[in-house]
């Protein structure tokens, strides 16, 4: 028996994606919404493509370079499930 998803997840064309990166950015005031660093700045889903995640605003968060660091997965968890006041 094979799973299906319940609604299609939105990927979008790299020329639509850098609209919405930098509308995630500015949304987000160019700082990272864990330590407010401007330096380094990524656009990274809270729930990623591999796991059905879709390139909406809901699913983007700015990130530093450093706060998207294997160390810092913990933070970032917390914040996707709604449990951190980053």
């Amino acid at each position: 028996m094979r799973l299906r998803q319940k609604q299609p997840r939105v990927k979008l064309e790299p020329k639509e994606y850098t609209l919405i990166r930098k509308r995630v950015l500015e949304r987000d005031g160019w700082r990272c919404r864990d330590c407010g660093s401007v330096n380094k700045l990524q656009v990274h889903h809270l729930k990623p493509r591999s796991g059905l995640g879709s390139d909406t605003m809901t699913n983007l968060i700015t990130l530093c370079a450093l706060c998207l660091m294997p160390s810092n997965q913990t933070t970032l968890d917390a914040f996707a499930a709604g449990t951190s006041e980053v």
